[in-house]
């Protein structure tokens, strides 16, 4: 979610930092990664990388 933090993502989708891990560790399974530089290296080979973009941040 555009580099957000867990925190962020809880405050952003109002879910328990607990849920965010949950989703993130699952993810990363099904990714055959274990950090998140590696997930979004594998997000970059897989052609998730589009254009940045900064909309709702702030």
């Amino acid at each position: 979610m555009h580099g957000r933090s867990n925190e962020e993502i809880c405050e952003r989708l109002h879910l328990s930092i607990n849920t965010v891990k949950t989703y993130i560790r699952a993810a990363y399974a099904k990714m055959s990664v274990t950090t998140r530089s590696q997930a979004v290296r594998w997000g970059l080979e897989h052609g998730l990388g589009g254009t940045a973009t900064t909309e709702g941040r702030g």
